[in-house]
């Protein structure tokens, strides 16, 4: 959860980031608690069941070595903003899309998704 702020393409990156950082530590750590402490609205979606198997999936793609913002668009009131991660063992980049809602109190994720 983030202060309220209305996103936007010139804002997306900086708003969207500390989020993203958030969701990727908590799969680095195994910490499904870090992620819901930080986004409890998500704790029914992201079950312990789903935890373990992302975790897995990203464990084989190795370390996080890098990633880049990419893009920002609007589709029925979410924004999706877009990242090319890198990761050690994968020779592709993986795209990470990242849901988000600001028109409450607060900017609250939707939701989230990785893939290749």
């Amino acid at each position: 959860m983030t202060t309220h702020e209305v996103i936007n393409d010139e804002n997306a990156e900086s708003v969207g980031t500390p989020i993203l950082e958030k969701i990727l530590q908590s799969f680095v750590y195994k910490d499904r608690e870090a992620l819901i402490q930080h986004f409890p609205y998500l704790h029914e979606w992201m079950t312990e069941e789903i935890f373990d198997e992302t975790v897995d999936a990203l464990n084989r793609l190795g370390t996080l070595i890098s990633k880049e913002y990419s893009n920002h668009s609007i589709k029925n009131e979410t924004h999706l903003l877009s990242w090319n991660v890198h990761y050690k063992n994968d020779a592709k980049k993986v795209v990470w899309e990242l849901f988000l809602i600001d028109h409450q109190r607060e900017i609250q994720v939707n939701g989230f998704r990785f893939d290749r």
